[in-house]
């Protein structure tokens, strides 16, 4: 999964050279920073599929807000809106 968005920022590096990598990075793992502010938040959850055995990658993601269609449009718009603020 990383991978993809490392991927992502780097093909986006080579069609416009003059943008910083950070800012490409940051742009492709953004849904990600909201998701885990918002399971801080108590928001959006993860849970394991076995609580009396947990394992790494067996886990249930409720994302309702970042990961959804909806959601991930209203959270890059308002970002974008941010951005050309400044």
């Amino acid at each position: 999964m990383i991978t993809g968005h490392f991927g992502l920022a780097a093909g986006v590096k080579m069609i416009a050279p003059r943008l910083p990598l950070w800012s490409l990075l940051l742009a492709t793992f953004w849904l990600d920073v909201i998701f885990t502010i918002l399971t801080m938040s108590g928001l959006e959850s993860l849970a394991p599929i076995d609580p009396a055995h947990p394992a790494y990658g067996e886990v249930v993601i409720n994302a309702l807000y970042t990961h959804s269609l909806v959601g991930a449009i209203i959270i890059s718009v308002i970002t974008g809106w941010l951005a050309s603020l400044r």
